[in-house]
């Protein structure tokens, strides 16, 4: 990573902080999505890019508002050589600007170059360690916007479902805290112009543009295409079918749940539901039923494709009694006369859907 602006001072931030709409409308934004309790203890992931930055400026800024409890979380993933040391000091230096303590966490790996989705699951890994070191029931992350469209269009490539085209949630659960991502009202742009009114500098990571990665790709040349070439407002159009999309999510989920509540069994590590009951409800009902089982067990739906989903319909529909399938991360259905059980393995879970007969 460069430096980008040149170096900024906490104080031309905090004198302008009163009548600076854009902390304004930061605040109004994350009290409408509920996003702090007065007083809470709160992790800033921060890595030093515009956008963690601007997190770490607003929040710290607006802390008398909720009484918060801030602390600064860095991960250094060791795959940029000095670069990630750099960073590491620039983000310990921004911490130590507004006198808040910094925790850091060091990543290790095998290979130089690591997949989106390890490196992404090793990193709220060490968040989650952090927030327990620290205290914090909430870590804060700094996606925007223009984050949430590009994930929407990941999905859309990969092939999804009403799930995918929601995007990034503002909240979700990670173990025992929630994830929060109070940015994701605003823009990169507009996050940046706000950077630059105050003089504040970020580090800039040249992986951002490196092609090789899928975000990459969609940020700097799929994205460009379609607002140059089909929609000038195709970011927008994206935003307004994830907030339809996450309206509509939100209904099946309440009827999956009331479902689940009358015939599903918990017991450890598994849920056993009424294959019967559950094959007479709309297929949307259906997938939504099944999705909930399925997070109930991993906590997320990460590393999940619509194959996986294809498999267990497959499942009920076509195969067997003591038919198979075992999903990533442990997870594996199986048709046990009346029953369908969902069970999460203990032992490391096979890395593509199987079927057994």
């Amino acid at each position: 990573m460069t430096m980008w602006p040149p170096p900024w001072s906490k104080r031309s931030m905090s004198s302008n902080s009163a009548r600076d709409a854009f902390l304004t409308r930061l605040q109004a934004w994350a009290t409408e999505q509920q996003l702090f309790a007065p007083g809470e203890r709160v992790l800033l992931a921060v890595s030093g890019g515009p956008d963690s930055t601007a997190l770490l400026c607003a929040l710290a800024t607006l802390r008398p508002a909720w009484a918060l409890d801030l602390s600064v979380a860095h991960v250094h993933h060791h795959l940029r050589g000095a670069a990630a040391d750099e960073d590491q000091a620039a983000v310990e230096a921004l911490a130590c600007e507004w006198s808040l303590p910094c925790l850091t966490e060091r990543l290790v790996w095998e290979e130089d170059r690591v997949a989106e989705a390890a490196a992404r699951e090793a990193r709220y890994a060490a968040l989650l360690a952090l927030a327990r070191r620290a205290g914090a029931t909430t870590i804060a992350l700094g996606h925007t916007l223009d984050d949430h469209v590009e994930t929407i269009l990941m999905w859309l490539l990969r092939g999804t479902g009403l799930q995918g085209l929601q995007g990034i949630p503002v909240v979700r659960p990670l173990a025992e805290c929630r994830l929060v991502r109070p940015l994701r009202g605003v823009w990169r742009a507009e996050v940046e112009t706000w950077l630059r009114a105050h003089g504040r500098a970020w580090r800039v990571d040249a992986t951002n543009t490196d092609p090789r990665y899928l975000r990459n790709r969609i940020r700097h040349e799929l994205l460009p295409l379609l607002m140059r070439e089909y929609n000038a407002q195709i970011k927008h159009a994206l935003a307004h079918l994830a907030d339809t999309a996450a309206l509509e999510g939100q209904s099946l989920e309440a009827q999956a749940a009331q479902w689940l509540a009358v015939h599903a069994q918990a017991a450890d590590h598994q849920r056993l539901l009424a294959l019967s009951a559950l094959c007479q409800q709309p297929k949307a009902l259906q997938q939504a039923i099944l999705r909930q089982a399925a997070r109930q067990l991993l906590g997320d739906l990460q590393q999940l494709t619509f194959q996986h989903w294809r498999e267990v319909e497959a499942l009920l529909a076509s195969r067997p009694d003591q038919s198979v399938v075992d999903w990533p991360r442990g997870l594996q259905w199986r048709k046990d006369g009346a029953t369908l059980i969902v069970r999460h393995r203990q032992h490391p879970a096979c890395t593509s859907p199987r079927v057994r007969v």
